[in-house]
């Protein structure tokens, strides 16, 4: 017999027997024979035991420190047979043959030397009930005083040489017949059974030569299902399909770009999956107005196309192939879609494109062109430039085609509105451009009634003129209705008195001391200083004019005061009336709520109070009148809806900006806060827990937007739907964890729970909390952070799974960076870009209390980017060694007195950097390894301590080689891009057969290159989850790979039914929601949707269609709960009837509607 320790487990381990006594009640006791209550155990043959902790028996409790928590004191009497024994008789598991290995440990603490040994085994293996008691190990026994960790291990053929299926294990205590002289102590009961592994499949080569030499395309069987809150992030641009109002279009500023063909009610990434994630860079998509499949974009790479309504692009051209410069403006004929204009600049590159005194500035100079128009005659296929009458430096913003003559273009850039009449080829400045103040428009914007009046419309850069103690402002926004020759100012009353406003707000005038400095190029107090009246007629620096299609008078104007240099109040201005009034259209926070200012504002026409609705981030914007909201842009589709993004949520108006609401997320219920997100998300998908306790509900750390928690009623928004709940972040309070690095679980209490923030609130501190993520507490800082604005990555937080005291966490000194695929400095945004930053392993011994140090054997400035800890002994530990960003090389690490030595392990040749490890409970250690030059690479498994190495997945860079828990034949892998082999195939990939065969799955998440994590669900073995770089999180089912029939997904239903609004009534069933509650005694009251007439034989009928079920269930009240009537019954096209016998009054009713 061996000791665990040390020993390598393989293949499958099955965990038969485990006790660790914290679901049982201090003081609970069984005696002869009998069950202890809340445990597997009982005392048998005249033991007896109680539930004890250090409240109750502190000695005990200071003397056995192998014990956590609660555990067991033993006495016994006479009987010559004591033991502790499983309560279940047999205990039943799969069969396995006698090569197999059993592996019993526990903890044992004796007070006094015993005359007589105790902690002897007798496992009792049998095969459906035949093999009996069987021979006793007393190998591993104790008599002295002291605590031991007993093991034994071996094969079951030691017990029985046949098959097994059946175990009753027993600990022998018993004293020969005499009274035990003092109490013993024992915790931590684990009893495993191991069958031995079958060897890896054989590398599968012809699968990874055609994977490194061409494009492989995802499985149709898997489908990756978003979930998370809605947007989250910042939306950097916004289309609307010119042919389609339902279609709509973004570009996030995390990489993602979705397209929603239902007007908002759901989104889908349009990128390429089974390519680089590409399209990369847009920054612009117009569609046809005839034909509203055909769409051109432009990209980083140079233009593509679309033919199906933009779910996905082909590429055309790079059109700047020696530089691969993007370009601005992007417009296309109304008249004719073979005509398409390009204008060049990065004038939408919003964070990064301002206007000061000086004219256009760059804060960032993202490789974009200038000083020139291209046009396309042939749908985009070839170009032709424009420079001649164009400053170098054009940075355009508009193009707009006359509708009534394609010859008339218009075009703007810093350096005023140019028009063309003929087609494009020659251009001049608007006869009437000394009418504009400065001629220097922001943007522009058109009216055309659908005959004969055309207006344009140019948004005006804002000025501010120094003028004595004060401020001037001149700017805002003009009319043309002859093609520029004369100018209308609808500024009207857009300025607002600063005097009255600056005064009431704080954050409002230092936003406006701010926005004025940098316009005049100096600093926010020397403005206050030398200019420290308030102008009484002033207004922002807009960015963006929408014009209504259906009203020439109804203007809207944005302006992003968080990116831009710009100031509120208001996030939306607008005039109904042609400019004569102007209203700060949409608003927010207690300035508007409490009526600020309020004879002021209702002497100019303007609406008080709130009208602005969030979903996770309200409660934020209603306590603070937020400065950071960040308007991003304002469009208005033919309809006069009028989308804009603030707040990082798309909001929308279907009242002319009367109300303005969120459209990313549905609440399950009102007042829940358990969110459905839409498929528009820019979270950062951090991190993720599934270490629980509570098999599907798992724990999701973002960036910016804190942590989540998923929830069980996502089905009330659509089949199928996830919905999440905020445990830290805006929707809790203003100091709460925002950006969540690292998550871990106690194993043996799963609701305490620890993780560390990498930048803002509470960065770099070690959080608890012990009821599952409700409430936090601090319990240390072990990272300290100099600058506000500081970030660092924090790695792999583990719990010690005997002994919580224990816990450890990595800091990388070089981390992965999705743009390049490279390994940058972890310190590049922390302390001024250094290189000294506490990088390691950190280790407490005190339960997080405190934490040092626990590097001895890793080279120094090397890169510890992950560990991972032995499922049997916790002692042992690898460290994941990843290659640094200045070329050292990673390697693969182990210590195995917790932490106080490392040492190398053999690795396979040529690795120079270990991305991942994993240990499996099964003793098998897996490794995903290579770089984004290096040629090798690949996820290696290692049955045998590490000793030797199999090849299972060959390709150059892996960042992800997971084993299922619940089943390793499960393996999921995240590919990343490398050079070697022309940055092909990057994503995730899966196999569930040990790595005989791969299947790709990159359908739905628009991100293969960003993959931040991915795990297979420690339960269910057909669950896969992921987080990603740009969209948040995502859940696939993997079962259709062993089925061959794909699961339907409820949006693809509806498109393929025709059906757009999950609110709407498309199909005409008389149902406009998944559910619909009516009153039974009235049959009026359902109206055409459900009928119940008590006189005509208590007969029920409503309206149905094909391809849906109908669930009839009752109450007799609406609140003891509803029992079925009819169940599944199938939709017929025409009226379903059913006769509900037990039919009285007050009964009601409600149908469900599903999918079949």
């Amino acid at each position: 017999m061996v000791s665990l320790a040390g020993w390598v487990l393989s293949s499958s381990a099955a965990v038969v027997w485990s006790e660790d006594f914290e679901g049982a009640a201090l003081n609970a006791a069984s005696g002869n024979n009998q069950t202890l209550p809340g445990t597997v155990l009982q005392t048998a043959n005249s033991a007896s035991g109680i539930i004890v902790d250090a409240t109750t028996d502190s000695a005990a409790a200071a003397a056995f420190p192998l014990a956590s928590g609660k555990f067991i004191r033993l006495s016994t009497d006479a009987n010559a047979f004591t033991a502790l024994r499983s309560s279940l008789n047999p205990i039943p598991f799969g069969q396995v043959p006698p090569t197999a290995t059993y592996a019993l440990t526990f903890d044992m603490y004796l007070p006094d030397n015993l005359a007589v040994a105790v902690g002897d085994f007798q496992p009792r293996f049998a095969l459906d009930g035949a093999g009996g008691n069987g021979p006793t190990d007393a190998s591993s026994e104790q008599h002295a005083a002291g605590q031991y960790h007993v093991a034994y291990a071996g094969p079951i053929s030691d017990f029985i040489a046949t098959d097994v299926n059946e175990v009753r294990p027993f600990i022998g205590i018993d004293q020969a017949g005499a009274l035990l002289a003092d109490y013993l102590y024992i915790d931590n009961i684990h009893l495993e059974i191991t069958e031995e592994a079958e060897p890896p499949p054989p590398l599968n080569t012809a699968y990874f030569a055609n994977l490194k030499a061409n494009r492989v395309e995802s499985t149709p069987l898997v489908k990756w299902k978003q979930f998370g809150p809605g947007m989250s992030g910042y939306i950097d641009k916004f289309w609307i399909n010119n042919g389609d109002p339902d279609a709509m279009y973004t570009q996030l500023d995390m990489g993602n770009g979705h397209v929603t063909l239902n007007r908002g009610e759901y989104w889908t990434s349009y990128k390429e999956i089974d390519g680089n994630g590409l399209p990369g860079g847009i920054t612009g998509i117009e569609f046809s107005y005839q034909d509203p499949d055909f769409g051109l974009m432009m990209a980083k790479e140079g233009i593509y196309s679309t033919t199906n309504r933009g779910r996905s692009w082909f590429f055309l051209l790079d059109i700047e192939p020696a530089n691969s410069q993007m370009h601005s403006v992007l417009a296309v004929d109304p008249n004719n879609d073979a005509v398409w204009y390009i204008g060049a600049g990065q004038h939408w590159m919003i964070k990064d494109t301002h206007f000061t005194q000086s004219g256009l500035f760059y804060s960032t100079d993202g490789n974009y062109s200038s000083g020139f128009i291209l046009k396309s005659t042939d749908k985009g296929q070839s170009w032709t430039k424009v420079t001649s009458v164009f400053p170098a430096d054009s940075d355009f913003s508009k193009i707009i085609v006359d509708p009534r003559n394609s010859d008339v273009v218009y075009a703007s850039n810093q350096h005023g509105v140019y028009k063309s009449t003929n087609g494009g080829a020659d251009w001049a400045l608007v006869p009437g451009h000394g009418q504009l103040p400065h001629n220097q428009p922001r943007d522009m914007g058109f009216y055309f009634d659908g005959a004969d009046e055309f207006l344009l419309y140019v948004l005006e850069v804002t000025h501010y003129t120094p003028n004595g103690s004060t401020i001037d402002t001149s700017g805002g926004v003009f009319r043309s209705a002859d093609g520029g020759a004369n100018w209308e100012d609808l500024a009207g009353n857009l300025g607002i008195d600063m005097g009255i406003v600056g005064p009431s707000s704080y954050g409002y005038r230092e936003k406006y001391f701010w926005a004025v400095g940098k316009w005049l190029e100096t600093t926010t107090d020397d403005v206050k200083t030398n200019h420290p009246v308030f102008p009484t007629n002033t207004f922002s620096q807009f960015t963006r004019i929408a014009v209504d299609p259906t009203n020439k008078d109804r203007v809207y104007l944005s302006h992003n005061y968080k990116h831009d240099y710009a100031f509120p109040p208001g996030n939306i201005w607008m005039t109904e009336n042609g400019g004569t009034n102007w209203i700060a259209a949409a608003r927010e926070g207690p300035y508007w709520m409490n009526g600020t200012d309020q004879a002021y504002w209702q002497s100019r026409g303007q609406p008080l109070g709130m009208n602005a609705n969030f979903a996770h981030v309200d409660r934020e914007h209603r306590e603070n009148d937020n400065t950071q909201s960040g308007p991003r842009f304002v469009f208005c589709n033919p309809l006069g809806d009028v989308y804009t993004a603030f707040a990082q949520q798309v909001m929308c108006s279907t009242d002319h900006g009367a109300t303005w609401n969120q459209v990313d997320d549905d609440e399950t219920f009102p007042g829940s806060g358990h969110w459905v997100g839409r498929g528009d998300c820019n979270l950062p998908g951090e991190t993720f827990c599934l270490q629980t306790g509570t098999p599907g509900t798992y724990l999701w750390g973002s960036g910016e937007h804190g942590l989540w928690r998923n929830t069980d009623d996502g089905n009330l928004v659509y089949p199928g739907a996830i919905a999440v709940e905020q445990l830290t972040g805006q929707s809790i309070s203003d100091n709460s964890p925002l950006s969540i690095s690292t998550i871990a679980t106690d194993p043996r209490n799963p609701n305490h729970v620890y993780m560390i923030p990498f930048r803002q609130d509470m960065r770099g501190e070690l959080l608890f909390s012990d009821d599952g993520g409700d409430s936090w507490t601090t319990l240390s800082t072990p990272i300290v952070f100099p600058g506000a604005n500081d970030v660092l990555d924090s790695r792999s937080l583990l719990i010690d799974h005997q002994d919580a005291n224990n816990l450890y966490f990595c800091i990388p000194f070089s981390e992965w960076e999705r743009w390049s695929g490279n390994f940058v400095n972890n310190g590049r945004k922390f302390d001024g870009d250094t290189e000294t930053f506490g990088q390691g392993i950190y280790k407490s011994t005190n339960g997080g209390i405190s934490f040092d140090m626990a590097t001895n054997g890793i080279p120094a400035n090397r890169s510890v980017y992950r560990l991972a800890m032995d499922q049997a002994d916790p002692q042992i530990l690898y460290a994941a060694l990843n290659e640094t960003h200045n070329g050292d090389p990673g390697g693969l690490y182990q210590t195995t007195d917790g932490g106080g030595q490392w040492n190398p392990l053999p690795i396979p040749s040529g690795i120079r950097s270990v991305n991942h490890v994993v240990v499996h409970a099964n003793g098998g250690i897996y490794i995903a390894c290579g770089d984004y030059n290096g040629s090798t690479g690949g996820g290696y498994v290692s049955q045998d301590g590490g000793a030797s190495w199999h090849l299972l997945f060959d390709m150059p860079y892996l960042r992800h080689f997971v084993p299922s828990m619940a089943d390793p034949d499960i393996i999921a892998v995240t590919v990343e891009r490398n050079t070697t082999v022309g940055q092909r195939n990057p994503g995730l990939y899966v196999t569930i057969d040990g790595g005989a065969n791969w299947h790709k799955i990159n359908n739905r998440h628009g991100q293969p290159d960003g993959i931040r994590k991915v795990e297979p669900d420690p339960y269910d073995p057909d669950v896969l989850w992921m987080g990603n770089h740009g969209t948040g999180f995502f859940r696939a089912d993997i079962s259709p790979l062993k089925t061959g029939e794909p699961i339907p997904f409820f949006w693809d239903w509806m498109e393929e039914n025709g059906q757009k609004g999950r609110l709407a009534d498309a199909d005409a069933d008389g149902f406009d929601g998944p559910a619909e509650f009516v009153a039974g005694t009235d049959p009026d009251d359902g109206g055409s949707y459900l009928r119940a007439d008590l006189a005509e034989g208590n007969r029920i009928a409503f309206e149905s269609v094909e391809g849906r079920l109908y669930t009839i269930e009752v109450a007799g009240d609406l609140r003891s709960g509803w029992s079925v009537l009819t169940n599944g019954v199938a939709g017929t096209g025409g009226p379903l009837e059913f006769v509900d016998a037990g039919m009285a009054s007050n009964r009601f009713y409600r149908v469900q509607v599903e999918l079949p």
